[in-house]
């Protein structure tokens, strides 16, 4: 097992953070372009094509990340304590922040407008659990923190999620590509948010649950996964072709480009891992990474009204 990261993939891990924070932000900006316009390919090769390799990097590298103690004794029980101190813990306060946030919009907007004090407060016991992220069929209501929840969730499970990954090269390998065929074939079906297909894409995602092993296994094995550079870029552009194929087939054949857009994302992402270069980045930067991923919903595109697509 690599139990040291080297020090190339540490700046790797560092600068591409920082830059998926800010594609997550690109993700959630409310856009309506017209077909065949520059802003519909911008909306289909960017926002919805390059952007969506974000969160898949943020799954592999948190178990990048874990899989370093998994064979330290008693390593669940430290590592899961060690994650509702820097994951459950913020995502609670950060809740509580959100709603504080809310009511004070809302309050305003109703002196403002002379309407009952009471007007869209979160008063109701289910407005509080679907807030926290207890409504498995809808986001919490900051946003970005679905991707907190769903990481809770494979923490818990590590152990089980390990097992065949650790216990062969091959078996892990096979398991990587169970994951892929269930992720492609699933995908047109974990679109619609409320029905229990959604379940399988926000609250356990299935795409996470593959790069989150995916990590597991790289980090397990001591697997670099980059291409030489020309082909990462190789990489990247195919993937680009991908999410223009994607788009033009949204209209017509929805699951055939949410599939081909699936396969781009993965495609994309192993040749951005290889073309990023292994620079060091300045600290006060790279911590940036998780403020941008939590501010930029509730409190930057919401009160400008971008939204949160």
């Amino acid at each position: 097992m690599q139990r040291d990261i080297s020090p190339a993939v540490s700046r790797k891990l560092a600068g591409m953070g920082v830059v998926c924070a800010c594609l997550v932000v690109f993700i959630h900006v409310t856009v309506e372009p017209s077909a065949g316009t520059a802003e519909w390919w911008v909306y289909h090769l960017f926002k919805r094509g390059v952007c969506t390799i974000a969160v898949p990097f943020f799954f592999a590298a948190a178990e990048y990340f874990l899989a370093g103690h998994c064979r330290e004794t008693g390593w669940w029980a430290r590592e899961t304590r060690k994650r509702v101190r820097t994951l459950l813990a913020p995502y609670c306060a950060w809740v509580l922040l959100a709603l504080l946030w809310g009511t004070a919009l809302a309050l305003t907007a109703n002196l403002l407008a002379g309407a009952p004090l009471s007007r869209n407060l979160p008063l109701s016991a289910e407005a509080w659990l679907w807030a926290f992220g207890l409504d498995v069929l809808d986001y919490p209501i900051v946003v970005p923190l679905w991707f907190v929840r769903c990481l809770m969730v494979f923490v818990v499970a590590a152990p089980l999620l390990v097992w065949p990954l650790r216990r062969s090269r091959a078996l892990g390998l096979a398991w990587l590509a169970v994951l892929a065929a269930v992720c492609v074939a699933a995908t047109p079906y974990t679109a619609e948010e409320g029905t229990a297909g959604w379940f399988w894409r926000g609250t356990v995602s299935l795409s996470g649950l593959f790069y989150f092993s995916l990590g597991m296994f790289a980090r397990y094995w001591g697997v670099a996964w980059a291409l030489p550079r020309a082909w990462s870029w190789c990489a990247i552009a195919g993937s680009v072709a991908l999410f223009g194929l994607a788009g033009q087939w949204e209209a017509t054949a929805e699951a055939m480009a949410a599939r081909t857009r699936c396969v781009g994302i993965g495609l994309a992402l192993w040749g951005t891992w290889g073309a990023f270069p292994a620079v060091a980045w300045p600290r006060w930067l790279t911590g940036l990474s998780f403020p941008i991923f939590l501010l930029h919903t509730n409190f930057v595109l919401g009160p400008l009204g971008g939204g949160a697509e």
